[in-house]
């Protein structure tokens, strides 16, 4: 019976970062929404969720720190070219400094589909080179996952690889305001997922 509560109290995270993700993109009314929701809200949650969870103190505080620090590498990049899988209009930006992962990303979404920064898309390029975008950029999820998979349980190895989605779920929902509340609902869920993988096994 303990262990289906806290497996309910883990999927709670999807409710949760779904809204917080939303927040982070779009609230007037926090300061650095982005900062403060998306980053450390975000991280936050899960550590208090693994605590609620009945995971011993220090393990929380541990999942808390993954959640941190692997939210904050994920959300601090630039995602707006992203959305021209969305909007269907050019968004490249070739004047990210070098040492930001945005830099190589443009570059490497370019390579791949065959085109450069002169090419004038076409709507159904831009769909390609935006979704393309959005999954690359969703692989700096997968550190988070790869630290609880060592810290947590194996197979959250496996459950990170969700990951791969984030391009094709901004497509597939067709305005940014939806899918920041599927997208986020996803992470939720996948941390939900390795956190009841660990309860089952207490």
């Amino acid at each position: 019976m303990l262990i289906a509560i806290y497996c309910l109290i883990a999927l709670s995270l999807i409710p949760l970062f779904s809204l917080l993700n939303h927040l982070g993109g779009q609230s007037t009314a926090i300061p650095c929404p982005r900062f403060y929701c998306r980053m450390i809200g975000t991280g936050v949650t899960f550590g208090l969720i693994s605590f609620a969870c009945g995971f011993p103190l220090r393990e929380a505080e541990i999942n808390g720190a993954i959640g941190l620090g692997g939210m904050i590498f994920w959300a601090v990049w630039s995602n707006g070219a992203e959305f021209m899988s969305i909007n269907k209009m050019d968004y490249r930006k070739y004047n990210t400094p070098w040492f930001e992962p945005n830099f190589y990303i443009t570059r490497l979404c370019d390579l791949i589909l065959n085109v450069n920064p002169l090419t004038k898309l076409t709507q159904e390029q831009c769909i390609s080179w935006g979704t393309l975008y959005g999954t690359i950029l969703g692989l700096f999820l997968y550190p988070m996952f790869v630290m609880l998979g060592i810290y947590v349980t194996p197979w959250a190895f496996a459950i990170g690889l969700f990951c791969l989605a984030q391009g094709e779920a901004y497509h597939v929902c067709g305005t940014v305001l939806k899918t920041e509340y599927v997208w986020g609902a996803f992470i939720g869920l996948a941390l939900a997922l390795v956190l009841i993988v660990r309860i089952a096994a207490f």
